[in-house]
């Protein structure tokens, strides 16, 4: 029937749940966890993290906003340390450009795997540009047995299959903006659909017991 790994609202002022910071002048206020420092060291972003190195097949969700117009969001799954992790980066650059892209870290080793941007994908336009008064975009990432989707307020906008990285925990980031985060969730679905396999038709996957 699904099983949740982490569930954090960061409701309270001060208390990070299960979040460990790993650089940057975190803080969790106003009913979020944000960094406002608007920075552009280390390279990289600045980071919080959760979770195990042997979480897999799970259904990673997040609420992400910025207090500013340009910069960078990051979202980490698969997480074992910054050298071996999977990354989601949503950038906005001046002139209304947006690009949305995925990338692995492995040993180290940064490797591109995918990327879309406005001008490619129209609905990312109508979708996944955050602004200071805008409501923040919910992000969701699903990972099954190889297979990687990426959804934004309800809409699937990529998936690539790699499995370089067998399981991990998750992060929180950002650079060059002032980003903050709630209502983040970590959970195996009872059900997936076939996509996340096949990559065709939907059907309900049980999975409840693997």
């Amino acid at each position: 029937l699904g099983k949740v790994f982490l569930k954090s609202d960061f409701s309270k002022p001060g208390v990070f749940d299960a979040w460990t910071v790993v650089n940057g002048d975190w803080k969790v206020a106003n009913g979020h966890l944000e960094e406002l420092s608007d920075s552009k060291s280390p390279v990289g972003g600045v980071w919080v993290t959760a979770g195990s190195a042997v979480w897999k097949n799970y259904t990673f969700e997040v609420d992400a906003g910025a207090l500013d117009n340009l910069g960078v969001i990051l979202l980490s799954f698969y997480r074992k340390d910054a050298d071996n992790c999977y990354v989601l980066k949503h950038e906005q650059v001046g002139g209304g450009v947006l690009t949305l892209s995925l990338y692995k870290t492995v040993d180290g080793k940064v490797t591109p795997l995918k990327s879309v941007d406005n001008g490619v994908e129209p609905k990312l336009a109508q979708l996944a540009r955050t602004r200071p008064d805008g409501q923040p975009l919910r992000f969701r990432v699903d990972v099954y047995n190889g297979v990687i989707n990426v959804a934004v307020n309800g809409e699937d906008v990529m998936w690539v299959r790699d499995d370089s990285i067998q399981g991990g925990g998750v992060g929180l980031g950002g650079e060059m903006r002032k980003v903050y985060f709630t209502n983040a969730s970590v959970t195996r679905k009872a059900f997936y659909p076939s996509r996340l396999i096949t990559c065709e038709a939907p059907v309900r996957i049980d999975i409840s017991n693997h």
